[in-house]
């Protein structure tokens, strides 16, 4: 059994915080043994362009026995969860192989069950997950996640977060891999994915503005950032004087990098101003940010309306800061986005 943060006694999901710990923790290290499995990983397009690899539904497959075994009559939200009908039948021979090292009665039928399970909808207990977060990033040996996160009443009140080839954190075995662990109205930790489970509180910083860009790796296709994209970064950057170099943050690498208070302000511009494109498995960090006594929004201002889901059509891209300077951000990303994209070609 894994060990809990210090959250109180009476924290009335804590039942929930011990099973997503026991679901990341082996979904991390089943996720680098794929990797280093190059005679069956197994690659794809979805529609639209984005990667998918067997890693990607072996770890929703993964997540959604674990899932089924301990809360079976909760709902279940996550990214793969059409990805059946692009899964051929060597494929999911080969899933079934990695999902038998945790269940050795495993069938074929199971396996592709546990994977369209993330179809589900919104109700008052509801899982969601992304299995790799950041794909692109992952099959190039570069940083990644694994998130689950645990909403009642539709609004997040766990979230686990595990980066198991980051060194944001250093330690004295200076091994990567983490977990960062929210609970609502409890605080954010970060603790060593593997070595000695201690927990340490994280606390934004206060200071007058770092930033952590959003970069994605040349191979990607998820979003095209352009040269206004560049200008509102810099532009936003000279209003806060900030006096430090950015910090260039990966996909989900940017919640622990506030939440730590290694960076101060970190956006994600919508792909339109007009039409959102924020799905719910994408800000699963939202809340650790939160706890750790940062501002979580959306680029205007909107606090997430997580009722939506699994797409949040009422949300324009994500901004994150250290709290003190969020009010502050919103305007600034406002104002530059009236004058840099509605200029924009359609």
């Amino acid at each position: 059994m894994i060990a809990l943060p210090p959250i109180r006694p009476g924290f009335p999901f804590s039942h929930e915080l011990q099973a997503a710990l026991e679901i990341v923790v082996p979904g991390c290290r089943l996720l680098e043994r794929i990797a280093h499995d190059r005679d069956h990983f197994w690659r794809t397009h979805k529609e639209g362009g984005s990667l998918l690899t067997i890693a990607d539904v072996t770890g929703q497959a993964f997540m959604g026995q674990g899932l089924l075994r301990r809360f079976s009559e909760d709902a279940f939200i996550a990214e793969e969860g059409a990805s059946g009908s692009l899964l051929t039948e060597p494929v999911i021979h080969n899933i079934l192989g990695y999902i038998r090292g945790f269940d050795l009665k495993a069938r074929i039928e199971d396996v592709y069950g546990w994977i369209v399970r993330g179809k589900g909808e919104l109700t008052d207990r509801t899982w969601v997950a992304d299995p790799l977060d950041f794909t692109s990033s992952y099959v190039h040996g570069g940083e990644y996640a694994v998130n689950l996160a645990f909403l009642y009443q539709g609004k997040p009140v766990i979230t686990v977060n595990g980066f198991p080839r980051s060194h944001l954190f250093r330690n004295k075995e200076h091994r990567p891999g983490y977990l960062m662990i929210a609970a609502a109205g409890e605080g954010c930790w970060y603790r060593q994915l593997e070595g000695r489970p201690y927990y340490v509180q994280l606390q934004v910083s206060r200071r007058a503005g770092r930033f952590a860009i959003p970069i994605l790796p040349p191979q990607t296709s998820l979003r095209k950032y352009s040269m206004e994209d560049l200008a509102l970064v810099q532009g936003m950057s000279r209003v806060f004087g900030a006096s430090q170099e950015p910090r260039i943050a990966g996909g989900p690498m940017r919640y622990p990098l506030i939440a730590s208070g290694q960076a101060d302000v970190s956006f994600v511009p919508p792909l339109s101003y007009y039409e959102s494109k924020e799905w719910i498995w994408d800000h699963l960090g939202v809340l650790g940010v939160l706890e750790a006594g940062g501002g979580g929004t959306d680029c205007l201002g909107h606090d997430f309306d997580w009722s939506t889901a699994p797409l949040l059509s009422n949300n324009h891209g994500i901004l994150l800061s250290n709290g003190r300077l969020h009010k502050r951000a919103v305007e600034v990303y406002h104002d530059f986005y009236e004058r840099i994209y509605r200029r924009r070609p359609t």
